[in-house]
């Protein structure tokens, strides 16, 4: 069964103007990016921010996050963003653009007023160039480029001295390359060490990031310092002052010199980020004009080289771009980022310190072009965003109109998606092969529909509430356990594959979950796990003990905290055979606490009542490898908290600002860092494997779960619950292992014994 989530606008508004009153996300400052050496940075802008991230093959980099002036959002399937209607100063927007694997990226474009601002980024892989210890340090080489490591001089995020292995990401920028712009970060934009504004000339960029052996990363310690060493590039000065990005700020700030020694510029650094070996200007000027074609046709989206960077001309055909002062430096449209539209290379300037140089520019002749009109459910013009998707890649336009012209490959077979600024998306609209050098009318393209999510119901038997839920790692099976049986379902098609009495044992069930590579299914309740065999049902494991318990993804696994245990202990259990194995004692710690999961199979976490504290245990040695004791703020750590799947996430219960309950804050256990504050009366009800995504549902009769990012809580989609009876909520959610499909139940006892119970489980399709 099939089903769309809703139907019509009413419902969605209704339901977003509850979630906006419900949800405050705490954001830091409002506009926290500078805009350096403004005439008046008090100065402001309206604009929207959109935009493409791609990694270094060109493929559509999914799921990043990226913030920019007090807002954020996540990037789709194509790696496009959109920050609607932000406040930006006069003539510099960031963006920041984040995401696992990574080194993170930054974008700062000059704004087009109340139109839209487009950049492209490109995000390259934090891969692994080498592995040192960090006792004795050691050298990376990153092509013409080297970083010396010092020994002993390293600090985990909460400055806590580490000195097992470290995983070492390097990168070098080449100034002299064509794709050098593409992974810069923001722009040549700087602040000199005394405050002062400066532009930049670059001679090249160093990225490091270091990790632990666990994943966290680490940073040099105070007193401690890297040397890093250059290339010349071309360079002649005796020294060139070092800069490094400030993610903060988005901005680079001076810090710190290199100096020539023989072909090389060295200079050390006290802190890794990127590192750039720039020579300033103190002076700007400013560069703009339009991109047309034919009888002044302008051209949207075409990418401007001007120097050393680019730029994306918006909905009129126009660019604009802050350039050093007094400098010379060519503008061209080049074909290899056009779609083969080129413009011969045009040498301008110098231009004079805060003056703008008006450079039009005309393309050799007109490229195939595609216009279209985005209309609301009225039929009236209305404003939004177009992704072209091409068999080699996409190319994103945004008007504040809802008029696109955009150039697009000619010959070549098209899709159009996207949405208005109203969140309504348009059907998926196939274009036939545009003949190369023409004008194509899509015609209108009406948004007025919402997100549709597949979902499939399995119906329970009569008599038996489902009590808890759990997805195999791709989805394709479904384990319930009931108050008499476990049953196993095909989630695809709903078909039972088995069903296992355990009447008398789930009462109070705490757990279920799919282990050994989904081969078996484990159920753990206060009075012991049992393990089946998930192909036959058949019981392969049975460990009997009393308390919270769980079971490793291994599924060789269970530990126990026994509710008799008089002393600080946890006990390990055989799955298979149920015999135990040995008592770990928690160094240093009173009895008082709770086992709140595991992280890995190697970790335990712990909920410490007194002093209050989460606590991660060393299963092999039972030491406290890492603490985390609040913040100063509201949270709390001695109330109740709940653990993704990871376990390296946790959610903790605060107070809200007036005393009021409901405050949670996310912490990430790994670095100890917040992931995200939400102020919400709503039930955290499950949390993505990847720990990106959660459900939550409000305290209201006939809310909708809702799908939203941890940490950004973007709403992502509301998913279907059509209620059968006024105690059909849903409940008791879950992920499949690949996070691909999510599984919710009914709760508060629909079924009935006399034939007309209602009890399901129903299954989401949700990437």
């Amino acid at each position: 069964m099939k089903s769309p989530i809703l139907e019509g606008q009413y419902i969605m508004k209704q339901f977003i103007s509850m979630l906006f009153a419900a949800v405050i996300v705490t954001i830091t400052a409002c506009n926290p990016f500078v805009d350096p050496g403004a005439p008046d940075d008090t100065t402001t802008v309206r604009t929207t921010l959109t935009g493409r991230v791609v990694d270094e093959a060109g493929k559509s980099v999914a799921g990043a996050l990226v913030k920019g002036h007090g807002k954020t959002a996540t990037t789709n399937a194509n790696g496009v963003f959109v920050l609607s209607d932000v406040t930006v100063p006069s003539t510099r927007a960031v963006v920041i653009v984040s995401k696992g694997g990574y080194f993170t990226g930054a974008r700062a474009a000059h704004p087009s007023a109340s139109k839209t601002t487009t950049m492209l980024l490109t995000l390259q892989l934090a891969k692994q160039t080498r592995t040192i210890s960090a006792a004795s340090g050691g050298q990376v080489v990153v092509g013409p480029a080297t970083v010396d490591l010092p020994a002993n001089g390293y600090v985990d995020a909460q400055g806590n001295t580490y000195s097992g292995t470290i995983s070492v990401a390097a990168r070098y920028l080449d100034p002299t390359a064509p794709n050098f712009y593409d992974s810069f970060s923001g722009d040549m934009a700087a602040l000199r060490a005394d405050g002062s504004s400066t532009e930049l000339i670059s001679y090249g960029v160093l990225r490091v990031l270091l990790t632990g052996s666990q994943g966290q990363p680490l940073n040099l310690r105070q007193g401690a310092t890297a040397t890093l060493t250059y290339p010349t590039v071309g360079a002649a000065d005796a020294s060139i002052p070092l800069w490094h990005f400030d993610e903060t700020r988005g901005i680079w700030v001076e810090e710190g010199t290199a100096t020539r020694v023989g072909g090389n510029y060295v200079g050390t650094v006290s802190h890794f980020t990127d590192w750039n070996l720039d020579v300033p200007n103190a002076r700007r000027a400013f560069i703009e004009g339009r991109v047309t074609c034919g009888e002044n046709i302008p051209l949207a989206g075409i990418v401007v080289d001007i120097g050393q960077v680019h730029v994306v001309t918006d909905q009129d055909g126009v660019y604009r771009r802050r350039v050093p002062a007094d400098i010379t430096f060519d503008v061209e449209v080049k074909g290899s980022r056009n779609e083969g539209v080129s413009s011969s290379p045009l040498t301008v300037g110098p231009i004079s310190e805060n003056q703008t140089l008006q450079k039009d520019i005309v393309v050799s002749s007109c490229p195939t072009l595609l216009q279209a009109q985005i209309v609301g459910c009225d039929d009236k013009p209305v404003g939004g965003f177009v992704q072209v998707i091409t068999p080699n890649g996409v190319k994103i336009a945004s008007s504040t109109t809802g008029k696109f012209v955009m150039t697009v490959p000619g010959g070549t077979a098209l899709t159009l998606e996207g949405y208005s600024t109203e969140a309504l998306t348009f059907p998926s609209t196939p274009v036939a092969a545009i003949p190369a050098g023409t004008v194509f009318d899509a015609g209108n393209l009406k948004a007025c529909s919402g997100v549709t999510t597949e979902y499939l119901d399995i119906p329970l038997p009569d008599g038996e509430p489902a009590r808890m839920v759990a997805l195999n790692g791709n989805g394709s099976r479904v384990a319930v356990v009931t108050q008499q049986n476990v049953h196993l379902y095909d989630a695809t098609t709903g078909t039972k594959q088995w069903s296992a009495s355990v009447q008398g044992t789930t009462q109070y069930p705490t757990s279920l979950r799919f282990v050994a590579n989904g081969q078996r299914v484990a159920l753990m309740t206060s009075k012991g796990t049992t393990v089946f065999d998930a192909a036959t049902g058949q019981v392969v494991g049975q460990v009997n003990a009393s308390g919270r318990q769980h079971i490793t993804a291994d599924g060789a696994s269970v530990y126990v905290v026994a509710d008799t245990s008089s002393s600080s202990s946890i006990i390990e259990y055989d799955a298979s055979t149920g015999a135990q194995r040995r008592t770990i004692s928690i160094s240093g710690q009173a009895k008082q606490f709770n086992f709140v999961g595991l992280q890995g199979d190697n970790f335990a976490v712990i909920q410490r009542y007194s002093p209050a504290a989460i606590l991660t245990i060393d299963l092999a040695t039972g030491d406290v490898v890492r603490t985390y004791d609040g913040a100063s703020d509201s949270t709390t750590v001695s109330e109740s908290a709940a653990l993704s799947p990871s376990g390296k996430i946790i959610i903790l219960y605060g107070r809200g600002s007036s005393g009021t309950t409901g405050g949670l804050t996310a912490v990430d256990l790994v670095t100890g860092s917040i992931v995200s504050r939400i102020q919400t009366q709503a039930s955290i009800m499950a949390i993505s494997p990847d720990d990106a995504e959660y459900v939550s549902r409000m305290y209201t009769q006939g809310a909708l779960p809702t799908l939203m990012t941890l940490r950004t809580q973007q709403l992502k989609r509301l998913l279907p619950w059509n209620a059968q009876s006024q105690s059909d909520t849903p409940s008791a959610f879950t992920f499949s292992g690949d996070g691909s499909r999510l599984a919710g139940m009914s709760s508060g006892g629909a079924n009935t014994p006399n034939g007309t119970g209602t009890g399901r489980v129903r299954i989401y399709t949700v990437r």
